[in-house]
């Protein structure tokens, strides 16, 4: 009579093997994914770039489709003239206009880096502008870390003497290289001396409202990501804002070119946007609070580690024959929840899932499991040939006659 207790023990046997080779197999899918995340520094999403960017990320591609919906908000706060017509002369009309109005600060996105005739028109409607924020352009360093910069190009000295308030910002955005996509501003940058100078952005918004900087100071990031999807921003011309002055009041008045194709740059949600543009979204990102979180990479890698495991793990409990068929479907939809998840992750609650290594986890899992099982099957092979070698050979005996 069989005992009993032998079916759960065996079970549980059982049951201990599939977990351990689990283990193994997402061990296994781990180390095949490391090996193609480290020449190459894979994403999913780099499969869908261009050659001459090649750093498209899943994080565009959810900015694009939530850029892409029908939902459009207009930012209150801040507007831009587009000066690209302008000479100093007109810059000056502006910014006379604005100083009679009450902006809560103006943003000239201009540098001037010499000294014309004519010049004491510029000079005195500089100094009659209240709360005016204006750009430095910078130079990384080579050799230092972490990176630090120094005064590339700036307006020059003596034209903002006569007025005090005037503040510098860097005009920089965070790139990892020349022209590559701008996700980040920065909140400020180091200068070679130990010192610091902040973002165009940052600084705008310290004059225009200090504590909109403040909770990005208490944030305690060195950059942070820009807030594209779904906000548009007046873009008025010069005569725009002689006709109604008004449009400036309480708001962040930006003066900048829009169609400076040396001051265009790729961003998630445009293949070439003026830079101006992409100081106000990233002013109204701290105006608005619209910051985003990223998990650290030890918790994307055990959201991968752990999907990929109940999907082996799964594998091993389905019988033979649709099986292949199964698991192939079980696949897609996992990977279509985890791309769907990630943008309800990005909409809903500004967190920025990188599911790239959780799809090519999802995705070398049944490649590994194949591996795993291939090996194990060989390793049998071997074990059995070698308990041949090792065992006695048996000698026929001949009855002779």
């Amino acid at each position: 009579m069989p005992d009993p207790t032998q079916a759960p023990k065996g079970q549980r046997n059982k049951l201990l093997s599939m977990c351990l080779q689990t283990v193994g197999i997402v061990l296994l899918a781990w180390i095949l994914s490391a090996l193609i995340l480290a020449p190459f520094s894979f994403s999913t999403g780099s499969l869908l770039s261009n050659g001459q960017a090649n750093d498209f990320t899943v994080n565009d591609f959810y900015n694009l489709v939530a850029n892409g919906r029908a939902v459009r908000s207009l930012d209150n706060d801040v507007v831009i003239v587009n000066i690209d017509q302008c000479g100093r002369p007109e810059i000056a009309a502006l910014l006379d206009i604005l100083s009679m109005q009450d902006p809560k600060a103006v943003g000239l996105d201009v540098i001037f880096p010499d000294e014309r005739e004519g010049d004491e028109i510029l000079i005195d409607a500089i100094a009659r502008t209240p709360n005016l924020v204006m750009v430095k352009k910078l130079q990384q360093m080579g050799g230092v870390n972490p990176p630090a910069f120094s005064t590339e190009i700036e307006s020059y000295p003596g034209l903002t003497a006569y007025n005090d308030e005037v503040t510098f910002g860097a005009a920089n955005f965070p790139q990892s290289v020349s022209k590559s996509t701008v996700r980040r501003f920065a909140t400020s940058l180091p200068l070679a001396d130990g010192d610091s100078i902040m973002s165009f952005a940052s600084a705008l918004a310290f004059k225009a409202f200090p504590e909109a900087y403040l909770d990005l100071s208490n944030r305690g990031n060195e950059t942070e990501y820009i807030s594209f999807p779904s906000r548009e921003f007046r873009v008025l011309e010069p005569e725009d804002l002689a006709a109604d002055p008004s449009v400036a009041d309480g708001r962040i008045v930006l003066l900048g070119a829009m169609t400076q194709y040396s001051d265009f740059h790729p961003t998630p949600i445009d293949a070439a946007m003026p830079g101006v543009l992409i100081h106000a979204y990233s002013l109204a990102t701290i105006l608005q609070h619209d910051y985003f979180t990223e998990p650290s990479t030890f918790v994307i890698g055990l959201i991968a580690a752990l999907l990929s495991a109940l999907l082996i793990f799964f594998s091993m409990c389905i019988p033979g024959g649709v099986k292949g068929l199964v698991l192939r479907l079980l696949q897609l939809a996992l990977l279509l929840v985890i791309i769907r998840v990630g943008y309800w992750l990005f909409i809903t609650h500004h967190i920025l899932l990188d599911i790239s290594y959780t799809v090519l986890m999802v995705t070398f899992s049944f490649f590994a499991s194949d591996i795993w099982t291939g090996c194990a099957t060989i390793g049998e092979w071997g074990k059995k040939l070698w308990h041949r070698r090792k065992s006695p050979t048996k000698s026929v005996i001949l009855n002779e006659n």
